[in-house]
């Protein structure tokens, strides 16, 4: 990397920071997107992957401040729906997302989403080995308890994907969180009733997920997701054979641009463009097979998608993009986020994987 090329990452590197703390309410939530209306909410997703991004960094007290936040809500969620912690329906499921005071918001969103809460559970095993510290395990135990039950029976059923859409379906990137997040509480609270569903949630997944050598985006559908890299890092299910994982990410590559990655083909989403964390994916991604040269590409694409004041857009305009659906979208809903903490965050994870570092250099 050249001179201005590292203070161009230091300099983003540090912005990301200042994102992520400024983007954090006192109540620990991570806020979305302080930009753009619909995002003005904590997604247990978006901000565990926030929280492990600061943890990444050695904040490890803004991250504990958002997963007390996570184990708050769901506590409370429990007593309103008057829940123990063995409730197993999906009705008494709680919901993806919450206002930033730990509320839950009935405004219709699609909340029936499993991807989260995995998530959440593997974030807590990340914390704990980051910051040297398991007592959140031992804090949360009645959260957890009602999560493990809850993914243990669930995980079979359709649910909302990751990007909350198509909710009939099966979606491999999900089932690769729950299991994930299940390994990490077995192995931390000796569960095993979750170790046990997480096993046979990896042998579904290696028997029904994968299809002419690549994985699927959800049961019954060939088609490409750019959330299929998760089973990459850092959701790798074990059964699954490394050559299925290496033919996928070359799929996205190939098929969802390069750099700049979108979600998937056809999508209407303010146009389909390509999305900053999905290339940090990538490149993270490239970072574990050995591709530094890739991964860099992938960063100083990132960096060129940077507003003046440092700012991550959740999408910008790629070969995907389809001008008209865009318009449509911003009749509807106005620009899209222009500050994405979830940017950020998938930014930091790749500059550190990258060993870059902060601090290097004021505005360029």
């Amino acid at each position: 990397m050249t001179d201005s090329g590292a203070a161009a990452t230091g300099w983003l590197i540090d912005r990301s920071l200042e994102a992520l703390a400024a983007g954090q309410h006192p109540s620990g939530a991570l806020i979305a997107s302080p930009d753009f209306r619909p995002y003005h909410f904590c997604w247990v997703r978006d901000g565990t992957f926030c929280a492990y991004a600061l943890d990444r960094w050695g904040r490890h007290q803004a991250a504990a401040r958002f997963y007390r936040f996570v184990a708050k809500a769901i506590n409370d969620f429990m007593r309103g729906q008057g829940l123990e912690s063995d409730g197993s329906t999906n009705s008494a499921f709680p919901p993806t997302r919450f206002t930033m005071e730990g509320q839950v918001a009935d405004d219709g969103w699609p909340n029936f989403q499993l991807d989260g809460y995995g998530t959440w559970l593997w974030g807590l095993s990340e914390h704990a080995r980051l910051s040297g510290s398991s007592r959140l395990w031992d804090e949360f135990a009645q959260p957890i308890e009602f999560l493990c039950r809850q993914l243990e029976h669930l995980w079979p059923l359709p649910c909302f994907d990751c990007w909350e859409e198509d909710g009939e379906r099966v979606h491999t990137s999900t089932l690769a969180c729950i299991a994930t997040g299940l390994h990490c509480a077995g192995s931390a609270t000796n569960r095993l009733s979750a170790s046990r569903a997480a096993e046979a949630i990896d042998t579904f997944v290696a028997e029904h997920a994968v299809l002419d050598g690549r994985l699927v985006k959800s049961i019954g559908r060939r088609s490409i997701d750019a959330s299929l890299l998760w089973l990459s890092m850092p959701f790798p299910v074990a059964p699954v054979e490394e050559a299925v994982r290496v033919e996928t990410a070359e799929a996205v590559r190939s098929e969802l641009g390069y750099p700049g990655i979108s979600r998937y083909q056809g999508d209407r989403y303010y146009g389909g463009g390509s999305w900053p964390l999905l290339t940090a994916w990538y490149g993270w991604c490239c970072v574990s097979a050995g591709q530094s040269d890739d991964a860099r590409q992938c960063l100083a694409w990132i960096e060129e998608q940077a507003g003046p004041d440092g700012s991550l857009p959740e999408q910008v305009d790629g070969i995907h993009r389809d001008p008209f659906a865009y318009q449509e979208w911003v009749r509807q809903g106005g620009r899209p986020a222009r500050q994405l903490l979830w940017s950020h965050a998938m930014y930091l994870v790749l500059a550190d994987e990258l060993g870059c570092h902060a601090g290097q250099a004021a505005v360029p």
